[in-house]
């Protein structure tokens, strides 16, 4: 089963977020990058990093923890799930980009989330 690290600065989304992947994943969470830092040291069985881009910017963003999860876990799986488009200089760790601003972004966000799992056992 695929552990998550889900990285969100919105209180509301990160909640509603929960609710909806713990009933199929286990998951961690948080708002902050230097948490996340934290979280991915001392928890090697996290395998799926969620971050939003604009997670806390003067401690680093979601781009930047993007980079650190895949030197830790190169094996590990990026999801980037933001309102903000991904710049192309950050393109180079990122395996998935979700839109929140699209309709239907939590389920498209569920689909990649089950279809990272499916190759990470393979």
């Amino acid at each position: 089963m695929a552990k998550i690290l889900l990285v969100e600065n919105d209180p509301r989304i990160l909640k509603y977020m929960k609710r909806c992947l713990s009933r199929i994943y286990s998951i961690a969470t948080t708002g902050f990058v230097n948490d996340a830092r934290g979280m991915i040291n001392t928890d090697p069985n996290i395998n799926i990093l969620i971050t939003d881009l604009a997670v806390e910017a003067s401690k680093g963003d979601g781009l930047e923890l993007a980079e650190y999860f895949k030197r830790k876990n190169p094996k590990g799986k990026v999801i980037v799930y933001s309102a903000w488009p991904l710049p192309e200089s950050g393109r180079e760790n990122v395996d998935f980009t979700v839109s929140k601003n699209r309709p239907g972004s939590p389920e498209t966000l569920l689909d990649i989330i089950q279809h990272v799992e499916s190759s990470l056992e393979s």
